[in-house]
């Protein structure tokens, strides 16, 4: 099955919970040009089976498999889980570099050991 985009995109829900936005932004995302996740932290995650391995991600946008992907401003980022998930999908073949994996300079950093 193919789909045809055009302009925007945005899948979300009405609730919080599992509802499946990551595996359908995984299946939209072959057709984009960048995918971008806008808020949340790594409390959630969601599941996506890529090429018949099985990635479970908490901060990374689908999108990183097929589509240029943005961590928006909205989005807390745990250090620790965003490299752990950088390095996985790099270890699986997955490229995950500056020219596919973008940051926005005003995401909210958790600093952890801090008192």
């Amino acid at each position: 099955m193919s789909v045809e985009m055009r302009g925007v995109h945005l899948v979300g829900d009405a609730v919080w919970g599992d509802n499946g936005k990551g595996k359908v932004v995984h299946y939209l995302s072959p057709n984009a040009k960048l995918g971008l996740r806008w808020s949340g932290g790594d409390n959630a995650g969601h599941t996506v089976v890529h090429e018949g391995t099985t990635f479970k991600m908490h901060l990374m946008p689908s999108s990183i498999f097929h589509a240029r992907s943005l961590l928006a401003d909205n989005v807390v980022v745990n250090p620790q889980t965003l490299i752990a998930e950088i390095n996985f999908l790099r270890r699986n073949g997955i490229t995950v570099n500056p020219e596919n994996f973008l940051i926005s300079p005003d995401i909210h950093i958790i600093c952890l050991g801090i008192n």
